[in-house]
């Protein structure tokens, strides 16, 4: 049964690195949906999120397949349906449009957030956690 899989992968950040594990899903002919790449904590080391609707069997290959490579150094694969995501954004507000410090503490309790006050400058930073 097709289903949409998230496959997770730590690699070292080297050049032709990400080549290689998207020609795993090339040769097997599956349409990648989502494709990110980013930095992680550990300098040197990508963290690479991949989207795909495949089998079960498929992605168990894929992912068997990507942690041969010599620079894959961690690879899992999820349901989409098991991941809980975090989004988060920052807001500069003008100090002077909240003016009624209560008020704006209600707001930014009811938004799970919190604020620094940067010169005449307020940063709004929101988190919301939620699950698909």
């Amino acid at each position: 049964m097709n289903r949409e899989y998230i496959v997770v992968a730590f690699v070292n950040n080297q050049i032709s690195v990400l080549n290689r594990i998207t020609s795993a899903y090339l040769k097997r002919e599956i349409n990648i949906e989502s494709l990110n790449v980013s930095e992680s904590f550990v300098k040197g080391i990508s963290t690479v999120v991949i989207s795909a609707i495949t089998t079960a069997d498929t992605i168990e290959r894929i992912v068997n397949q990507l942690g041969n490579v010599i620079d894959v150094l961690q690879v899992d694969y999820y349901h989409q349906e098991d991941l809980i995501s975090k989004e988060m954004a920052m807001y500069n507000i003008s100090a002077d449009i909240i003016s009624d410090r209560c008020d704006s503490e209600y707001i930014l309790k009811r938004l799970n957030s919190s604020y620094y006050k940067k010169s005449k400058i307020l940063n709004l930073k929101t988190n919301q956690k939620w699950q698909r």
